[in-house]
């Protein structure tokens, strides 16, 4: 079977070793962890990712103008957004698959990635 790719970003070294480390216990994912939108956008191009996982506060380029990127050059790929106060709405109309606000329950991030992870790509496209 192959391994589920996870990109994470988020400028916390400590919430991305976090959700990391609470995805390994759900599943053997491939997790790779970016700090801001700009380094996610570089190791996007070079790679395909299952579901991108972004805070919306980065420097560089915040989770909102990411999303909106990820959302014209990968439509496909589902976006959750990390945010204690982020525009949500604007999220959703940018293309954000789901939101999940801060401080997150690890639980809440492990079904809620395993959810989005297991509807089929053509789920993913049409409800994104």
């Amino acid at each position: 079977m192959v391994r589920k790719k996870i990109l994470i970003a988020d400028d916390d070294r400590i919430i991305r070793h976090t959700m990391a480390k609470a995805l390994y216990k759900v599943d053997d994912y491939h997790i790779d962890f970016v700090r801001n939108g700009i380094e996610a956008t570089y190791r996007m191009d070079g790679s395909f990712y299952d579901l991108v996982i972004t805070e919306y506060k980065m420097p560089h380029m915040n989770g909102l103008e990411l999303t909106r990127w990820i959302n014209v050059k990968f439509p496909s790929v589902p976006i959750l957004v990390i945010t204690a106060d982020g525009p949500i709405k604007e999220f959703q109309k940018s293309g954000a698959f789901a939101c999940l606000a801060k401080p997150f329950n690890v639980h809440d991030l492990q079904i809620m990635v395993q959810s989005i992870l297991d509807l089929p790509r053509a789920e993913r496209i049409e409800l994104g």
